[in-house]
């Protein structure tokens, strides 16, 4: 039985040979993320504000469930392309930012350090996130919780 993981998303290996200017051609494809989820987020917004005229006038169910459902799609699509900004080497932002900066500096940054990068990237996400749940976790037990 095939399990389907929702948002586990693998990088897409790109070869600089088939673009006609490599480095132009790596900054538009790290851009080409961030780029189609703000475009998916702005048509979320024009289905939302559809559903949401449809449901003030049928009072309908399920008009107001195919609402919430573009709500939240646009909200995560938003999220997702700020996300992928980061000027951190594993994401979008990062691939672009060396590739700005290999283009002002005029150096190359070799593919073994744009490996080193990503690891520490992604080391610093990994203990983003662990440092952000010690932080929900102390909250729990003292009792706090999650609200304001």
């Amino acid at each position: 039985m095939a399990v389907c993981h929702f948002g586990w998303a693998k990088p897409v290996p790109v070869d600089m040979r088939n673009f006609r200017r490599p480095k132009a051609g790596m900054a538009l494809t790290a851009l080409a993320g961030p780029v189609s989820n703000v475009l998916l987020a702005y048509v979320a917004v024009l289905f939302a504000s559809a559903s949401a005229a449809v449901y003030m006038c049928s009072d309908s169910k399920v008009v107001y469930y195919l609402w919430l459902f573009f709500f939240y799609l646009e909200i995560m699509s938003a999220g997702l392309a700020v996300f992928n900004l980061f000027p951190i080497p594993p994401l979008d932002g990062g691939r672009f930012v060396i590739e700005v900066f290999q283009k002002i500096s005029r150096k190359v940054v070799t593919m073994r350090a744009l490996n080193y990068l990503s690891a520490a990237g992604m080391i610093l996400f990994i203990g983003f996130f662990l440092f952000m749940a010690n932080q929900d976790i102390q909250r729990i037990i003292s009792g706090a919780g999650f609200g304001g």
